[in-house]
């Protein structure tokens, strides 16, 4: 949005408070909770008028006023909520720029629906530079060439409501007569198509490219290894004994440095039990207090314990503690929205004391009857490497964010890591825009580690692209090409309670399916064509046979080929130990079939009936070692139970079957 210049301020004595010929507006936000300090904001309006007319100056300010609820007549104040009538300011701002530009002698009350036609296609393709020059705003919007639906249909409600007011007379100029329900899709299907768009799914917040698989890996890679490097170890030591009653002063710990004095840390390590001498003005050693010695003893241990090593200087600048403070917000947040599908909007409603941690290190919900923000949040419970990631949220601060004896409750993404916090200062949750902008930056650092390849693939990272990440990334759980790390997270993850909450709603099933389309296709490609990788299994033998006989008489059939199979591949289920991959024409002879039904039962699987199945498929990059493991169990139990009963039988086929199996791996 363009510039307001909001800042916290005093309420000034005057008569025109929030009167509509001011330029500075103050706003009140009273808290639901009685416990909590109502806030004053300061909006300055200044910027504005220099880019539009006088008079249209004048009903931006109304309209504003009049959208925000009014001035109350008796106590001059305006209240609302912050962002909601900040982003009211933007939107009339985008509005009257584009006005001032186009129409600057047309009234709104004479305004067609063919002008605000214009006017929303402009907005649609970003055309309306209203930001304030230099502004993080601007940055932030100048790549964009198609815009999602929000704000489009924010500028399409700012047309509606002038449209209101103006029949109610509370302002003087607005829209005369009111847009069809329809306007919106009216107006940006056709450029949406022209753009290779679905409207659907632009409206549906799916307007966004997905982010390709490498690229989600190596981003989400980056992520874990920032949470897992020493700095992220050492700077969790000590904002844990900065939270403890043993904390040590900031100032003197980070800022005793200057004039080549050294700071209390290594002034202490040098000498433990009496002052240092170092430095003209002492004169005199004293001997060290003893809350002083137990304060610096605790913190040092803590520090040596995190490092694996001595540590006789404090390792970090308060400068540097800051920057890498940021890659770990921004891996932990970049963490949690990919493993979980969450949209950043749900972030807000994300408390650390609305959880209660399990002996196995889930955080689970405490109970339905707790709400967040007038809510219930959208992530029921958390586990893996999500819940490592909040824990490293709750414990890089200055201040305890679980369990407080005070009862307040502190955002898990809310930056408490200044010591103006150390006083139990309330935080509010990052806002909206830092959260994007820490997404993109993580994948920037990403870049930065893996190269430039990256960028390649894929420049830039939207919020809305990580709707996706959780099903593709759980899809491939034991994809061989996929990290351990993230590997290990599903492994142990995904069958818990948690995941299935992960991407919920209407379009969870939605995106599990394109999910597992995407990857049928890939797997098929790389059954035909990856020489760095061998594949077992009917299927994978038809496709390689076929792929050979084309490349031999018509190697631009090839494609065509493999569509042919993804197209008859009706479904898929993944196993530590292999794929099963439903072909419609040999469906009737899976080793699951439900004789009722008609139907293969691939979510009952196991490999003692999997293996011997046409529709079984398996990696040896993937799945060898497991089944090799699997083989070795069987053996084990035939020499150990020799007697023909029902399960040495079956541990007789799963053995021949496994030697079938991993012999066509070394064969291919």
């Amino acid at each position: 949005m363009f510039n307001t210049n909001v800042k916290k301020t005093l309420v000034p004595d005057t008569p025109l408070l929030n009167d509509q010929s001011q330029d500075v507006f103050y706003l009140f936000s009273y808290p639901k909770n009685l416990s909590e300090e109502s806030k004053v904001h300061e909006i300055d309006f200044t910027d504005a008028q220099h880019k539009v007319s006088k008079e249209d100056f004048g009903l931006l300010k109304a309209l504003w006023i009049e959208m925000s609820g009014g001035v109350d007549p008796v106590t001059r104040e305006i209240t609302g909520k912050l962002n909601t009538i900040r982003a009211y300011a933007s939107n009339l701002m985008r509005l009257f720029v584009w006005k001032e530009s186009h129409y600057p002698d047309t009234p709104l009350r004479q305004w067609t629906e063919a002008h605000c036609r214009e006017f929303i296609v402009d907005v649609l393709f970003n055309r309306i530079a209203f930001h304030t020059e230099g502004s993080r705003a601007e940055k932030n919007n100048a790549t964009k060439e198609i815009v999602g639906r929000g704000p489009v249909e924010s500028a399409c409600e700012i047309l509606r409501k002038s449209q209101r007011l103006y029949a109610l007379g509370l302002v003087h100029d607005g829209l005369a007569s009111s847009l069809p329900a329809s306007f919106i899709q009216d107006t940006v299907e056709e450029h949406l198509v022209a753009n290779g768009i679905n409207f659907s799914k632009w409206i549906d917040g799916e307007g966004w490219s997905s982010i390709p698989f490498a690229a989600h890996m190596f981003n989400l890679a980056h992520a874990i290894n920032v949470i897992e490097s020493n700095d992220c170890r050492i700077l969790r030591a000590f904002f844990k004994h900065q939270q403890s009653e043993l904390c040590v002063s900031h100032n003197t710990l980070f800022f005793s440095g200057r004039y080549d004095k050294p700071s209390s840390y290594d002034d202490y390590c040098a000498s433990p039990d009496v002052t240092s001498s170092i430095g003209e003005k002492r004169k005199t050693k004293r001997k060290r207090k003893k809350e002083f010695i137990l304060k610096y003893s605790t913190l040092k241990r803590a520090l040596e314990e995190a490092a694996g090593k001595p540590v006789n200087t404090f390792p970090y600048t308060w400068e540097e503690m800051t920057r890498i403070y940021r890659k770990v917000f921004n891996a932990c947040l970049t963490i949690i929205v990919a493993l979980t599908g969450a949209r950043i909007s749900e972030m807000k409603n994300f408390f650390a004391d609305d959880y209660q941690q399990e002996s196995d290190g889930v955080w689970t919900f405490k109970s339905d009857i707790v709400k967040t923000n007038h809510g219930v949040p959208a992530l029921r419970s958390m586990g893996g490497l999500v819940a490592k990631a909040a824990d490293v949220m709750c414990d890089m601060s200055y201040i305890p964010k679980r369990n407080r004896p005070d009862g307040k409750r502190f955002p898990i993404f809310s930056m408490t890591h200044q010591p103006r916090f150390s006083n139990g200062t309330n935080a509010s949750v990052a806002s909206e825009n830092t959260l994007r902008t820490s997404l993109q930056d993580n994948y920037n650092d990403a870049i930065d580690k893996f190269g430039e390849e990256l960028a390649e693939l894929c420049e830039k990272v939207h919020p809305h692209m990580f709707r996706h990440t959780f099903a593709e990334f759980a899809i491939r759980r034991f994809d061989g090409r996929v990290f351990e790390a993230i590997r290990q997270h599903f492994k142990h993850t995904y069958q818990s309670k948690f995941t299935k909450e992960y991407v919920g709603g209407k379009d969870r099933e939605s995106i599990k399916k394109g999910a597992e389309r995407r990857y049928i296709r890939e797997l098929i490609e790389r059954m035909a064509l990856d020489v760095n990788d061998s594949f077992s299994g009917s299927l994978a033998l038809a496709i390689q046979r076929k792929v050979k006989d084309c490349m031999v008489i018509e190697p631009s059939e090839v494609e065509a080929v493999l569509t042919e199979f993804e197209e008859k591949i009706v479904d898929i289920t993944v196993h530590e130990y292999g794929m099963c991959m439903v072909y419609t024409e040999t469906q009737s002879l899976s080793k699951c079939l439900d004789k009722e039904t008609g139907l293969p039962q691939i979510e009952n699987g196991c490999f003692e009936l999997c293996s011997g199945c046409v529709h079984y498929v398996s990696s040896a990059n993937s799945h060898r070692e497991e089944i090799i493991r699997i083989v070795l169990s069987h053996k084990d139990f035939l020499e150990k139970f020799p007697f023909k009963t029902k399960a040495h039988k079956l541990s007789e086929a799963a053995v021949r079957n496994s030697e079938k199996i991993l012999k066509q791996m070394r064969r291919t």
